[in-house]
């Protein structure tokens, strides 16, 4: 799915570092600084694939010259610019509100 490829989960890998200072607090056993850091974790998630969007939607016509991101999928044409943008403000605003959330 041309969508989900563009959001590049594959980089959320490096989000779950959000987690680790819980492992010198010795707070992986309680549950609000998981959950803390478990939100954290998919806020991160969801803004980063919000900017990978908007930032290939701005550089697709580079990113079709070049002989490995011609592939990605708002350059290849697999995923319009509108649909890109439209995603990119969704996951923004998923994201902002569920990190309003946690206080």
């Amino acid at each position: 799915m041309p969508l989900v490829t563009a959001t590049r989960p594959r980089q959320w890998v490096k989000n779950v570092l959000v987690l680790a200072p819980l492992l010198p607090a010795g707070a992986l056993g309680s549950p609000d600084p998981v959950l803390g850091a478990g939100t954290a974790f998919l806020v991160f998630c969801l803004i980063s694939s919000a900017t990978y969007l908007f930032n290939d939607v701005e550089d697709r016509e580079a990113d079709r010259r070049h002989p490995v991101k011609r592939h990605r999928p708002i350059a290849s044409g697999a995923l319009s610019p509108m649909n890109a943008r439209l995603a990119s403000a969704v996951l923004v605003a998923v994201g902002l509100l569920l990190a309003s959330t946690r206080g």
